[in-house]
């Protein structure tokens, strides 16, 4: 009940956060428009941008109780449709985006007064576009779970397990060779300081995520089946597994919400008051990705060294 709840009180705090934030664009071009300028009109933006930001704190707390109480909820079923555990993972990715969303509503306040309302305008429109990607995709695959179950399109939860094919082994060492490049370019990037090394560190980054995922998701079914795999990777987020799921998402949610706020903060330099303190952070935020990407990299890869070996 408390996911079916979560569930749709998440879709009713998307709505209401996309209908607040139409009311934000408007009055930035009413704001623009009108010559007496900004000051009359700042108290009124900070109530909007404090509307917006607890709508989304509220979206963000029913997509965890999704994440938190989804895996319990298919595992005690007979059985599910794998469409249900894209679910997850389709909330997860959007809980990621809207918190940096948050992060960056907060970082206004350190914005230079002149390009207040510009910086409004990028994050109000892209509350627009994550709002639509959010709720089209998640329609589309709960109309795909419901169309799976209408077919009889669902699998029973059973146990089997099989040797694990040896072509994981070049992927692992594809994962601990960028995983030695991104330490190689982030102690570069430490010592010299340099914007090139920050572009390859996030490139090599993302390269590793991608290889990371897809171990992940695909590695675990090479070896004990497409189905067999979802249910395994359901249990990581129960009692009897050390709640391992929760660690390995909250880890690459502080991956990815620091590598990207360190290119998207990167690129609106220009608007904050302290570009000093702001290179700061990024830096900060630099080192806390590494060290977290890294982290994620070993927890990804050891189940399946401790398989093979």
């Amino acid at each position: 009940m408390i996911y079916e709840l979560a569930t749709l009180s998440s879709f009713i705090f998307l709505i209401l956060t996309f209908i607040i934030n139409t009311y934000q664009i408007s009055l930035i071009k009413e704001i623009k428009i009108n010559e007496e300028g900004l000051s009359q009109y700042i108290k009124k933006i900070n109530i909007i941008k404090t509307t917006i930001t607890i709508f989304i704190i509220f979206l963000l707390i029913s997509k965890l109780m999704v994440l938190l109480f989804g895996p319990d909820t298919l595992l005690n079923e007979f059985s599910f449709s794998s469409s249900e555990i894209l679910i997850l993972v389709v909330n997860f990715f959007y809980a990621v985006l809207w918190f940096m969303i948050v992060l960056f509503l907060y970082q206004s306040q350190e914005i230079k007064q002149e390009f207040i309302l510009d910086y409004l305008k990028k994050i109000s429109y892209s509350i627009t576009l994550v709002f639509f990607l959010d709720f089209l995709l998640e329609g589309i695959v709960y109309l795909t779970t419901i169309s799976e179950y209408m077919s009889l399109s669902v699998f029973t939860i059973v146990k089997k397990m099989t040797d694990p094919y040896p072509d994981l082994l070049y992927l692992i060492v594809l994962i601990v060779i960028l995983t030695a490049l991104l330490s190689g370019l982030f102690i570069s990037f430490l010592v010299k300081r340099n914007i090139k090394i920050l572009r390859y560190l996030e490139l090599a980054t993302l390269l590793l995520l991608f290889a990371i995922g897809y171990l992940v998701f695909f590695g675990t079914s090479a070896i004990v089946g497409w189905n067999e795999s979802l249910i395994y990777l359901l249990k990581l987020f129960s009692f009897d597994y050390g709640y391992t799921g929760f660690i390995f998402i909250i880890v690459l949610a502080v991956t990815l919400i620091t590598n990207s706020s360190v290119v998207l903060l990167f690129n609106l330099k220009e608007f904050f008051n302290s570009e000093q303190q702001l290179k700061n952070r990024l830096i900060n935020m630099v080192k806390v990705g590494f060290v977290a990407t890294c982290i994620l990299s070993c927890m990804a890869v050891w189940p399946h060294i401790y398989l093979l070996f």
